[in-house]
């Protein structure tokens, strides 16, 4: 009996998961298509079909962590900010250096660099609303809406840290959401 070939999403899944495991490994700047072609067990030419460059290939996988990260359900808007950041201080860490996010960016084409705020408020909102939303029905924020800008802030945090620093830290994520999240949240929202 023949091997049976992946297709559509198994194989994109099976691809992303090969640079990811890449980066993790070897860095933005040692990610080549053989490399991840073999450990995915496909050719080239599919990665090619489906990304022009090494750079849109490694943005498709980062993408993929970062729009996977879990919206937890801790029963407080402190815990459930502390899961977010937990998944974050562990994930992108682990998948990207330092060096190897600031080659990545670098490497980014037009298209690319443009696409990149929107993916992050795509993720933002996506991770961070539901909590917010959960917070509000609870009574630990007020009535009042945040906008994208507040409610981006400890995400934009983290990033920073990430990209800066190549961590985020335990104390520094208890900074982010105990300190500087959850007392701007509650006055934004109009809870004191």
């Amino acid at each position: 009996m023949g091997t049976v070939r992946r297709r559509g999403a198994e194989l994109e899944t099976a691809i992303l998961e090969a640079t990811l495991e890449e980066l993790a490994e070897h860095g933005y700047g040692a990610l080549t298509f053989d490399g991840v072609a073999a450990r995915a067990g496909t050719s080239k030419p599919v990665l090619y079909r489906r990304w022009p460059s090494r750079s849109a290939l490694a943005f498709a996988a980062v993408r993929q962590v970062a729009t996977s990260i879990p919206t937890p359900s801790t029963g407080s808007l402190a815990g459930d900010l502390h899961g977010v950041l937990d998944e974050m201080g562990d994930r992108m860490p682990s998948v990207l250096s330092r060096a190897s996010l600031l080659g990545l960016l670098s490497d980014l084409t037009v298209e690319e660099a443009t696409a990149l705020p929107v993916l992050m408020a795509d993720a933002v909102s996506r991770i961070l609303q539901p909590v917010v939303e959960a917070a509000v029905a609870r009574g630990e924020l007020g009535p009042d809406p945040l906008g994208s800008e507040l409610l981006a802030v400890p995400l934009d945090l983290a990033r920073h840290d990430i990209l800066l620093h190549g961590g985020l830290p335990r104390p520094r994520r208890d900074r982010i959401v105990d300190l500087v999240t959850v007392p701007l949240w509650r006055a934004a929202s109009g809870a004191e």
